[in-house]
């Protein structure tokens, strides 16, 4: 498996030399525009979003489940419906590292496979195994953002799944996703991306409750200064959408 300074160099040479993307102003409202027709009853989505028809008519009920964009009032603001629903702000900082991190206790390990509908916006699939535990089939839409942003998931089901990755067309990414404790009760989560292809690479994250706690975090707090010291948060092409379009083309 490819590890060290070298891959993250390479991820660097295709990633980061692409350009940053800029939003106007009103972008949440784009994004809602753009989420619109997964609403149950809405019309055909237009404008460029054939994947978003796609969609709301590949389950065959003309619909799925229960999703509606940020901000929609039809759901509560605490975001679940009937437990198959969830509408959260992910704020995260990103680094790139390389191999697990020691003297950590871990508390989960999950195998993934993911892949991507659409990247701009993000909306993704993903199966989530968790060692010992039950397996997600998970939908995911994510608005624009760096440190922050919205983000809407609901569980699915296996056939939905398997349409939707065939809609796809292409080998999903496997990832390793490990998660730590840290001190304050968060979670240092590491990934290993695509661990058998010469494009393997690890990056970490750490989840804030807000974005001053996030902005405030120092890594040397928790012993990590070694380890987290290549910060890639809100750098063009360091997501994993930006991977996914330059290894599956």
């Amino acid at each position: 498996m490819p590890t060290g300074a070298g891959v993250n160099h390479a991820l660097r040479t295709w990633g980061w030399a692409r350009p940053a993307l800029h939003f106007p102003a009103n972008a949440r409202y784009r994004e809602n525009r753009l989420l619109g027709p997964l609403w149950e009853g809405a019309p055909a989505a237009a404008g460029g979003g054939e994947n978003f028809a796609a969609i709301r008519n590949i389950s065959g009920y003309g619909k799925v489940l229960s999703l509606r964009p940020c901000g929609a009032t039809s759901l509560a603001e605490g975001g679940k419906e009937d437990g198959r629903y969830n509408k959260l702000m992910e704020i995260e900082r990103k680094w790139m590292v390389t191999g697990w991190p020691e003297g950590l206790t871990q508390t989960s390990d999950y195998q993934m496979d993911q892949g991507y509908v659409s990247v701009r916006p993000t909306v993704r699939i993903r199966r989530e195994a968790l060692q010992g535990g039950r397996t997600a089939l998970v939908l995911c839409f994510k608005g624009a953002g760096t440190l922050s942003r919205e983000e809407i998931e609901t569980e699915i089901d296996a056939e939905l799944f398997a349409k939707l990755e065939h809609l796809i067309g292409k080998p999903l990414i496997r990832k390793e996703r490990c998660g730590y404790r840290l001190p304050g009760g968060l979670t240092l989560e590491v990934n290993c991306v695509d661990p058998d292809l010469p494009t393997a690479f690890w990056y970490a994250e750490v989840e804030f409750e807000t974005e001053a706690q996030a902005l405030a975090w120092d890594p040397a707090a928790a012993g990590l200064a070694d380890y987290l010291h290549d910060e890639c948060t809100g750098k063009p092409g360091s997501s994993m959408g930006e991977y996914w379009l330059q290894t599956r083309k």
